[in-house]
């Protein structure tokens, strides 16, 4: 039970650890936190690590899909709208 708790008490301290350290990179005029290369490996390890309720991964390859696929699609939109 007290294993747990600890687990539970670490992922609210991660969690207000990441929505902090966010607010501070867009709060950051000068870029330093962005361009800092441990920080940034934190946010892809972060993003890596989301998934679909376990059924899919969502990570770049699929996010790339995805833009793509919307990209095209209002391209095609776009270019029959001008047909009428």
């Amino acid at each position: 039970m007290g294993l747990n708790k600890l687990k539970e008490c670490l992922k609210v301290l991660a969690k207000k650890f990441d929505k902090k350290l966010s607010q501070q990179i867009m709060n950051d005029v000068t870029n330093k936190l962005i361009n800092n290369k441990r920080i940034m490996q934190h946010f892809k390890v972060k993003f890596k690590d989301f998934s679909g309720m376990g059924f899919f991964n969502f990570d770049y390859p699929l996010l790339f899909s995805m833009v793509s696929s919307a990209t095209t699609y209002i391209v095609i939109l776009v270019q029959f709208s001008g047909r009428q």
